[in-house]
């Protein structure tokens, strides 16, 4: 790889450690658990979570932030990286 390739490479790389897709909600799942799961909640943020039918499916999840606590695209995306980030380091252990 040129060094001008790495470069560019380096400038696109996400300075966060997000999850993999496949650990990540599809939308038909994330409709399902805001119609079905179970709620819980504190002063910083709701969770919703439906047990899998699969038993080795592995833990999946999503990260939503509402306008009315970020107004623009930019922040709720950024807000949004931040909590996957914080997930993926514990998301080894979840079942």
């Amino acid at each position: 790889m040129s060094s001008r390739a790495a470069a560019a490479k380096a400038a696109n790389a996400s300075p966060f450690n997000m999850l993999r897709r496949s650990q990540r909600l599809s939308v038909g799942q994330f409709k399902e658990i805001m119609e079905k799961g179970r709620i819980a909640h504190s002063s910083l943020f709701v969770a919703r979570t439906l047990r899998a039918e699969a038993v080795d499916s592995g833990a999946r999840l999503s990260a939503v932030a509402p306008q009315r606590v970020a107004p623009t695209a930019v922040a709720r995306n950024k807000m949004r990286r931040k909590m996957y980030e914080a997930v993926h380091s514990i998301y080894p252990s979840l079942k």
